[in-house]
């Protein structure tokens, strides 16, 4: 095989795999319509998996000369959720940042905890009122349609402790 017929079928390839993750993802949302979709909760290493996730998108984000910066909250503990569904969704976040952020751009990817009341407890006011701990994911780019050159999507996930 020569280069060229080399280059065509690596885009097959990358092509093909970005319509399997779409026809996926339509898949999912029958599932959550339908109340049928079932989550597979283990522990996750969110450390690891935000590496994963970057590595899934660094090849796109090379061919436009962009920088991806991980920033992790140290000691955040254990996180409880569906590690396919949790990395499909850092992908996605990763993936739209790289495709509206232009060449030489810059993404930065930020984790923290982040406590709140939970959400079923009487909003009565009163101290001791019962918190749940999420993880949130902030990702900022210098993509089009930003403020001052930078822009926030955010996502929270229960981390189930």
């Amino acid at each position: 095989m020569n280069e060229e017929q080399r280059t065509y079928v690596e885009t097959i390839k990358e092509k093909g795999l970005s319509l399997l993750d779409l026809i996926s993802s339509l898949l999912d949302m029958s599932k959550i319509e339908a109340g049928a979709l079932r989550l597979h909760l283990e522990d996750i290493d969110l450390g690891r998996l935000l590496q994963q996730a970057k590595t899934t998108i660094v090849p796109q984000a090379q061919k436009k000369s962009i920088e991806i910066d991980l920033d992790i909250e140290k000691d955040l503990g254990s996180f409880v959720a569906d590690l396919e569904r949790v990395r499909q969704c850092l992908v996605n976040l990763l993936g739209n940042a790289v495709k509206f952020t232009p060449k030489e751009g810059r993404i930065s990817v930020k984790v923290r905890a982040d406590r709140r009341p939970r959400s079923s407890a009487p909003q009565t006011g009163r101290f001791g009122a019962p918190l749940e701990d999420f993880i949130r994911f902030d990702v900022a780019d210098t993509g089009i349609g930003s403020r001052k050159k930078s822009s926030s999507r955010s996502s929270r996930a229960s981390s189930g402790r």
